[in-house]
C-alpha cells in the first residue's frame, strides 16, 4: 500500500529533521577538531584532533598528535583543549619554557605555566590565594605578543618599541624606568652601606652595626618597588590595546 501525498510529506519532514539534529550532533566534534593546531617554527599550521604533551627521561619533549610526534624544537605554539601556548625557549637562554595566553588583544599577554599540567588535563586558573609552581594566576605578565606575532619579555626596553605610538602608554613606561632607577638606587646604596659597616668592624668580632642594619633596611626596602613597576607596565599596555581596538 502506497503511502498517502499527505503521510509522505510527513515523513519526509521528519527525515530532514533527523538530518538536521544529526548535523547539529556532530557539529562540536568537527569544530572541536578543528580548534586544536600546532604551529610549526617555519609558519605552517597543523590542525589536529588529539594532542598531549610527553615529557620522558631520556626522550625528547613534545606533542604527540593524531598525524604524528612533534618536537618543542621545532615547535612555535600549540592550542590543546587548554588554550593558547607559545615556545619561549629561545627567550629563556635555551631551556624548554611555555607560556599561557591568558589576554587577546593586540599586545596579547602570556604567563609562563608548566607544560606538564597544560599539556594534558584542564587544570583552569590558580585561584587559591597560595601561588602555586606552573600554573596560571592571569595577573602576572611573563610575556607578550606584539601585533606582528613576535614574543618578547617584558621590559622598558621591548615595550617601548612596541608601544612607541602611544604617548600615554610611553608615560607609563618612563614610570616604570623611575620605579627601576629608584630599585637599583636603593639596592646600590643598601650594598655599600652594608660592606661599609662591615669592613669597619676591623679585627672585632662581628656584630651589627647601625650602618650595616641600615643598609639591609635599604636593599629590602626595594623590593617594595616591584608591584609598581608591574602595574605601570601593565597600564602602558592596557592603554596601548585599548586605544588600538577603538580605532
Amino acid at each position: 500500500m502506497k503511502p498517502s501525498g499527505d503521510s509522505f510529506v510527513e515523513e519526509q519532514k521528519i527525515t530532514a529533521m533527523r538530518a538536521v539534529l544529526l548535523c547539529f550532533f556532530f557539529i562540536p566534534f568537527i569544530v572541536g577538531a578543528q580548534e586544536n593546531f600546532v604551529l610549526l617554527s617555519r609558519g605552517e599550521s597543523i590542525f589536529v584532533t588529539d594532542i598531549q604533551y610527553r615529557s620522558e627521561i631520556l626522550k625528547e619533549t613534545g606533542f604527540k598528535t593524531n598525524v604524528g610526534f612533534f618536537c618543542t624544537n621545532e615547535i612555535a605554539a600549540v592550542k590543546n583543549q587548554n588554550g593558547y601556548f607559545i615556545n619561549v625557549s629561545d627567550l629563556k637562554k635555551g631551556e624548554e619554557h611555555w607560556a599561557f595566553r591568558f589576554q587577546k588583544t593586540p599586545i596579547s599577554l602570556f604567563e609562563e605555566v608548566d607544560m606538564d599540567i597544560y599539556g594534558t588535563e584542564l587544570p583552569g586558573f590558580n585561584k587559591s590565594r597560595k601561588p602555586q609552581k606552573g600554573l596560571a594566576s592571569g595577573q602576572r605578565i611573563d610575556f607578550y605578543t606584539n601585533e606582528a606575532g613576535i614574543a618578547r619579555r617584558v621590559n622598558y626596553a621591548n615595550l617601548r618599541l612596541d608601544l612607541a605610538d602611544n604617548s600615554e602608554s610611553i608615560g607609563h613606561l618612563r614610570r616604570s624606568r623611575t620605579y627601576q632607577w629608584c630599585q637599583t638606587g636603593l639596592q646600590l646604596a643598601g650594598a655599600g652601606l652594608f660592606t661599609s659597616g662591615f669592613i669597619g668592624l676591623g679585627e672585632t668580632a662581628f656584630r651589627f652595626t647601625p650602618t650595616m642594619l641600615l643598609g639591609v633596611l635599604m636593599g629590602g626596602g626595594s623590593f617594595l618597588l616591584v608591584e609598581p613597576i608591574r602595574d605601570a607596565r601593565w597600564m602602558a599596555i592596557d592603554v596601548y590595546n585599548k586605544s588600538a581596538t577603538s580605532l
